[in-house]
């Protein structure tokens, strides 16, 4: 599941799996989205919630770990209303890629 629209960001723990969720703040308007993962609990090594557009989330893997970067990119019509917003999240995402990268070995 990608879409949701839930307020703020958090963990739902269930017997055999968690949601995860980066969602929209209060005082933001509607055009943020929220984003949700379903993962197998033992499996989650860690969880950021980074904005109403992005969250990342480690899983521990058999030979490797691997890290999933969840974005909800502005769309076309977006595009046309607000480049500055646009720019932002492009902005970001380049960051969080950019940390992310510096942390591999």
């Amino acid at each position: 599941m990608q879409e949701v629209r839930w307020p703020h960001d958090g963990w739902i723990k269930k017997k055999k799996y968690v949601l995860l969720y980066s969602g929209q703040k209060p005082h933001r308007d509607s055009m943020a989205q929220d984003s949700l993962l379903q993962v197998v609990r033992q499996c989650i090594l860690g969880f950021e919630p980074i904005n109403e557009r992005m969250c990342k989330l480690r899983i521990k893997g058999k030979f490797y770990n691997m890290t999933i970067i969840s974005v909800y990119a502005p769309t076309e019509a977006e595009n046309k209303r607000n480049a500055e917003d646009v720019e932002s999240f492009y902005n970001k995402l380049s960051d969080v890629l950019t940390k992310h990268q510096e942390m591999m070995p």
